[in-house]
C-alpha cells in the first residue's frame, strides 16, 4: 500500500483578504440543496440528530448545517496565516495550499478544512473572495 499525495487549494486574488462576514451573512438566504455537497463534506451525508443533553434550544437542521458552515468560513479565514499553510502568487492570484502525503488518513486538520469550506454554495465563497 503505498502513498496519496492530497491537496486542497484556496484560490483567491492577490491582496484580498478572505471576507468571511459577507459569506456568513449570505448562508441564511441559502436553500438547503444548495448544501448538499458540503453535508456530505462535513457531516458524512446527513446532518445528525441535535444532542438532547445540550441546554440550547432546539434547532432545525438547516440551523445546524448554517452554524457549521459559520465555524469552517472564521477557521478557513484564520487558517489562511497558519504556518501549515503554503502559499504562493502567480499572475494576480494568491492560492493557499493545504495537505501532504496520507496512508489513507487525511494528512492535516487544514487540508480537511479546506475541503469543507470548498464544498459551500458557490455564491457564498465568491462573497468572500474566493476565485471559483
Amino acid at each position: 500500500m503505498g502513498a496519496d499525495m492530497l491537496i486542497a487549494v484556496i484560490p483567491m486574488r492577490d491582496g484580498t483578504a478572505m471576507n468571511y462576514q459577507l459569506g456568513i451573512s449570505l448562508l441564511k438566504k441559502c436553500k438547503m440543496e444548495d448544501f448538499d455537497e458540503f453535508i456530505d463534506e462535513a457531516f458524512g451525508g446527513s446532518v445528525p440528530a441535535e444532542d438532547e443533553d445540550k441546554d440550547s434550544q432546539a434547532s432545525s437542521e438547516k440551523d445546524r448545517v448554517i452554524a457549521e458552515a459559520e465555524s469552517v468560513l472564521m477557521d478557513a479565514a484564520d487558517a489562511l496565516d497558519s504556518r501549515y499553510v503554503g502559499s504562493f502568487s502567480h499572475k494576480g492570484m494568491v492560492f493557499y495550499v493545504a495537505g501532504g502525503l496520507s496512508w489513507g488518513d487525511e494528512p492535516c486538520e487544514q487540508y480537511a478544512l479546506f475541503r469543507k469550506c470548498l464544498c459551500l454554495p458557490p455564491k457564498v465563497l465568491k462573497a468572500c473572495g474566493v476565485v471559483l
